[in-house]
């Protein structure tokens, strides 16, 4: 009876233990020392492995310094018979004669007068690792106590469970956060209102063009639910509920029409496409582009007033023809309405875009689902090519199926697009082949961007330093503290910390180099970009003279 109210007492201080210890290696460790104090076993040890079977961290209690051969084994292929027995699906296995089966295991040592015991900490169906301990000489080890051990090695088990999921799901924001930079500065200059909801429908961000649509700041908006402000319309809110269903599910909605209410009381119709994002699996948030319609409905209203009036080209096209064409449609083409109206709306179509453009106005016709925008190219009566972007509906054209479709000349953007992805490209091949050394430091110190010159400079390679090391690992104790006090300055009051200054610079090896930096914030971030020339054969060529 002693015996398992020792064990017992292990169960609830491994639970207590379970419940406020958050920190994985911590957890292990502790669980390890209460089997040993708890129940007087003579050792334990706690070994944690990936579903590839590769040790990722062990725990020892009562080894001392003879667990590092033990260690070794575990990292190995070459597994401790115990172990193995537990990776082939056994759940507990007990060794009464170690010397019999153990011969050249580490454990050998403690347990060889006494027996061993290996656990699997399993949950669900996966296996976490290997729980083990060194059962004394004389001990019994009766099934009571071995079900109790297998209860404290699936806590355990489950307790990593929770651990993972906590630290998939902090990536998983992390995932979201460094897109969301990407995006960024194609999000701050696009025309659309464009914005991205978490699983609980709050705004995680949303494109400064919401103020010109509705009236609210981003502001106003991001960490709120969506729906917080009433800015839709109480007869649509059944509508967009069950579409971010769809988009939450997996699916990509859209374009739908609702109407919104403007901050100023004033009432908008707007489209919303939706998009999953998934990450892993699994959808995480859902991407949605508003695109306000209020002119395209209040020409529906009115029709022929508006319609002649639109700021978008309008065309109606039904057998391969266009049978309805807006001022617009003239001023977008080059041509006159009559020549438009005479024309196979194909000959408007670049030769390249042609056979996608066919394809999806046929499957429109046909009732099929796919994307009402898309992009593609015209060729101008000049002969100029221009891009386009196409909102297409079906719809009946004097009794007979058609398309109603409204086009917009995105031919800037997509320029503007491509001067962006060209100026990122030529930013890189500078930042990556300038004769000096430049980083990217982040606020924490990590140094999130380092060139070749860089790594030359240090002895290190790129991928051990970016995202890994600090800045602060490569300046002498000396000057440590005043560059630190710079590098909090810097993102406080920035025309207060100084741009050019002297340190010395130890690299990997421990060489002392005298360097002179430059250094500055980069503009709406909390990053600084810095260069670094390394002037120690200069300063002694001075220190000579």
């Amino acid at each position: 009876m002693e015996h398992l109210n020792g064990v017992l007492r292990a169960i609830r201080n491994v639970n207590q233990l379970i419940t406020r210890e958050k920190d994985r290696d911590k957890l292990l460790d502790g669980v390890c020392q209460n089997l040993i104090e708890a129940r007087n076993y003579r050792a334990g040890w706690v070994a944690v492995f990936d579903e590839s079977g590769r040790l990722i961290c062990a725990s020892e209690a009562g080894w001392d310094e003879t667990f590092e051969p033990m260690l070794e084994r575990l990292k190995s292929t070459d597994l401790p018979y115990c172990v193995r027995r537990i990776f082939d699906g056994v759940d507990l296995e007990l060794v009464e004669e170690p010397r019999s089966v153990c011969d050249e295991c580490p454990m050998l040592k403690v347990c060889s007068d006494g027996a061993a015991v290996a656990v699997g900490m399993r949950h669900g169906n996966r296996l976490y690792g290997v729980l083990s301990i060194a059962v004394p000489k004389g001990s019994v080890l009766d099934e009571e106590e071995r079900l109790l051990l297998k209860e404290v090695a699936s806590d355990v088990a489950f307790a990593l469970h929770d651990m993972e999921l906590e630290e998939e799901r902090i990536r998983v924001q992390e995932a979201l956060r460094a897109s969301e930079e990407k995006l960024r500065l194609l999000f701050d200059n696009v025309s659309d209102v464009i914005y991205m909801l978490d699983r609980d429908l709050k705004v995680l961000t949303i494109t400064p063009s919401v103020e010109r649509v509705l009236g609210y700041k981003p502001s106003e908006l991001v960490g709120k639910p969506i729906f917080e402000h009433n800015i839709l319309a109480p007869e649509y809110l059944e509508l967009a509920a069950n579409n971010l269903k769809k988009v939450f599910a997996g699916e990509r909605i859209g374009p739908v029409e609702y109407e919104f209410i403007a901050k100023d009381g004033t009432r908008k119709f707007g489209e919303i496409s939706g998009t999953p994002i998934v990450h892993k699996g699994e959808v995480v948030a859902a991407l949605l582009v508003g695109r306000d319609v209020t002119e395209r409905r209040r020409a529906e209203e009115r029709y022929r007033q508006v319609v002649e009036n639109a700021n978008e080209a309008i065309v109606v096209a039904q057998d391969g023809k266009l049978k309805f064409v807006n001022p617009k449609a003239e001023e977008l083409t080059g041509y006159s309405s009559e020549e438009l109206l005479d024309m196979p709306f194909m000959e408007l179509v670049h030769p390249d875009d042609r056979n996608m453009v066919v394809q999806r106005h046929l499957k429109r016709l046909r009732g099929e689902k796919l994307p009402h925008i898309y992009d593609f190219r015209i060729v101008t009566k000049d002969g100029r090519v221009r891009w386009a972007e196409i909102n297409a509906i079906k719809i009946e054209w004097e009794g007979r199926a058609a398309t109603l479709n409204f086009l917009n000349d995105i031919t800037e953007r997509k320029l503007a697009e491509e001067e962006l992805r060209r100026s990122e490209e030529k930013y890189r091949a500078v930042f990556e082949n300038t004769g000096t050394a430049m980083t990217i430091v982040e606020e924490d110190t990590t140094i999130s961007l380092a060139n070749r010159k860089f790594a030359e400079l240090t002895g290190l390679p790129k991928e051990e330093i970016e995202g890994k090391k600090s800045w602060t690992e490569f300046v002498v104790g000396k000057d440590l503290e005043r560059m630190k006090r710079y590098h909090k300055l810097r993102r406080k009051s920035p025309e207060l910390a100084p741009k050019e200054y002297e340190f010395r610079f130890r690299d990997r090896n421990g060489n002392i180099r005298d360097v002179f930096i430059t250094i500055d914030m980069i503009p709406g971030t909390k990053k600084s970009v810095a260069s670094l020339i390394d002037i120690s054969e200069l300063k002694r060529i001075r220190r000579a003279l």
